[in-house]
């Protein structure tokens, strides 16, 4: 068996998986509540059907862009909204380098989408206060905290999307 139909093999069984339905359901219902993105402006957006298309193909994904084109606010909101459309069970972690970026990008999403904080998008970071629950579909930590969380869990298998941003520091 070659390397690419052993991933499709892997892919197969990962979708067919059961995720949990309760409590940890995705609440589709947040995504259907509220406009559409502020910042669908931003270059990247332009590209957002095939971002999610190469996502949803491939095991690893590696997008690089200019500062500022919307890599790392734009691309988990892609696949949160593809996964709300097929009404797929999804759960993303997404590293920053930094406890402050892991905040404000949680933060700005928020406030793009007009959501709480700790429902759909939270994050986690060192001491603080956990502003997540198990509702959170968008998850952003630390790639300190995600190793620790890695560790005890012992496997990726909680969650669907695993995105590395700043992957260079």
């Amino acid at each position: 068996e070659n390397e690419s139909s052993l991933y499709q093999n892997i892919r197969k069984e990962n979708q067919q998986k059961k995720h949990p339905s309760s409590p940890r359901a995705f609440k589709y219902s947040e995504l259907e509540q509220h406009a559409p993105r502020k910042n669908s402006y931003l270059p990247i957006s332009r590209d957002q059907k095939a971002i999610v298309q190469i996502i949803n193909q491939q095991q690893v994904t590696v997008i690089s862009g200019p500062t500022g084109c919307g890599k790392t606010t734009q691309v988990p909101q892609f696949i949160l909204e593809d996964h709300a459309r097929s009404k797929s069970y999804v759960n993303i972690i997404v590293t920053q380098p930094r406890k402050i970026a892991a905040r404000s990008i949680a933060k700005r999403i928020c406030d793009e989408r007009n959501w709480q904080m700790g429902n759909t998008v939270g994050y986690k970071v060192g001491l603080d206060k956990e502003n997540a629950s198990s509702n959170t579909r968008l998850l952003f930590c630390t790639t300190g905290i995600f190793k620790k969380m890695l560790i005890a869990k012992k496997s990726l298998n909680d969650w669907t999307h695993v995105i590395l941003d700043e992957v260079h520091e």
